[in-house]
């Protein structure tokens, strides 16, 4: 959960440094969707790998719905969460950040982590 919780946390408060471009959202909802979408991605990714690299199976037919409805279900249970639950709350009253990093390492950290399991879905897909 401490993946999840720096994750959140650093990319709320790089939403919230730059609030302007949010005209819906709260930088916690967004921070909230942006980590169920790495999630989701990391999930598909060790998917394929295991799909393709070791079952030997190259069809692809099923799993995309099947991740969307599951990129759905953790949006929600971070909302729940982090949201209702007040974990978010907790985490900024703490006395020290998820895994101790700065606030500029902790969000190119956290950017970096939503680009890398495109960049490897994407590797994959020219390979198989």
């Amino acid at each position: 959960m401490i993946i999840f919780d720096f994750l959140i946390y650093n990319l709320t408060n790089w939403y919230t440094a730059r609030r302007s471009g949010l005209r819906w959202n709260t930088p916690l909802e967004k921070a909230i969707y942006v980590t169920a979408i790495i999630t989701m991605l990391w999930l598909l990714d060790f998917y394929l790998i295991i799909n393709t690299g070791v079952l030997k199976n190259i069809s692809l037919t099923g799993p995309p719905i099947l991740f969307v409805v599951l990129g759905l279900c953790i949006m929600q249970i971070f909302g729940y969460i982090y949201k209702k639950k007040g974990r978010f709350e907790r985490l900024n009253e703490a006395p020290n950040k998820p895994l101790n990093a700065s606030d500029k390492v902790g969000q190119a950290f956290s950017i970096g982590c939503l680009f890398l399991p495109m960049l490897i879905f994407g590797i994959l897909l020219i390979t198989i």
